[in-house]
């Protein structure tokens, strides 16, 4: 119960909003909708520890990523 009680206390619902702002603003390529593949291979599971880091720590992404040049 105190679980629950946590998940619906302001702190519960800030972590909330935290991770689905950072799931919304999302890496470079889930923002354009692209989200890793759903097959168990090796690329597809890098891929998808590189989105959940990025949904934990998106401030960073946010102020720290400015790519200064493309292909």
């Amino acid at each position: 119960m105190k679980f629950f009680s946590t998940l619906f206390s302001k702190i519960g619902i800030l972590l909330l909003a935290y991770f689905v702002v950072g799931v919304l603003v999302g890496p470079p390529g889930a923002a354009a909708g692209h989200f890793p593949g759903r097959a168990a291979t090796g690329n597809s599971i890098h891929a998808w520890l590189q989105w959940a880091l990025w949904v934990i720590f998106w401030p960073i992404g946010v102020v720290f990523h400015h790519p200064t040049f493309s292909l």
